[in-house]
């Protein structure tokens, strides 16, 4: 069942979802500016089931189950009960980190919840992501598109997860055309600063 846990009270401003558990959601609100934005951590969901776009074997047969879709459909009616809970709420950003990140890329061609989308360290390398984007539209209400990435990331071993900074400047690419949209390039590995890699790209969102 997904859980929630909301950070901050301020009204007319941002409301920010991230899928995490409230352990990583302490940590990333310890790096927010608390006047300027609501915090919303999602929990209570199966990582590589349900943040996943399509059914995958990456690592071994079928991990990853592909039920985004059903994920999502869960977040359309909890999203809306949520920001009634809230005091005036702002303009809502869906922001995630590695196969969260993914996600939230995905989310943004299937539902108009969203108006701004922060994918840090996002897993693009996920097959068949890249031409699903190429071959898809965005949601008309989507304004702005963060990506980053750590510059060893793409440093692996693994035939899929090395393409991950080629598959993510084609994107930046595709959306810079018709969204504010930027490409960051960070130090170190996947593993490295994930909270204030994703603190960084909520900051950049809500410019």
């Amino acid at each position: 069942m997904v859980t929630h846990k909301i950070y901050g009270d301020q009204p007319h401003v941002p409301v920010v979802f991230v899928n995490c558990d409230h352990h990583e959601g302490d940590d990333l609100w310890a790096l927010l500016p608390h006047d300027q934005l609501i915090l919303v951590c999602l929990e209570g969901f199966d990582w590589q089931r349900d943040l996943s776009p399509w059914p995958a074997s990456v690592f071994k047969q079928n991990d990853f189950g592909g039920q985004a879709d059903a994920y999502l459909a869960q977040l359309e009616t909890l999203i809306p009960t949520i920001l009634q809970e809230l005091d005036a709420p702002g303009e809502c950003i869906l922001a995630g980190y590695s196969l969260a990140g993914l996600f939230a890329l995905y989310a943004m061609y299937q539902t108009t919840l969203f108006t701004r989308i922060v994918s840090a360290s996002g897993s693009v390398w996920f097959p068949d992501f890249v031409d699903y984007a190429q071959s898809h539209q965005v949601s008309p209400g989507i304004t702005h598109i963060y990506l980053s990435l750590g510059d060893k990331e793409a440093k692996s071993r693994h035939p899929l997860m090395k393409t991950v900074q080629e598959c993510s400047e084609t994107l930046y690419q595709l959306y810079q055309k018709e969204h504010q949209c930027i490409f960051e390039m960070n130090a170190g590995n996947h593993f490295k600063d994930s909270e204030k890699r994703l603190a960084q790209g909520i900051i950049w969102a809500m410019k």
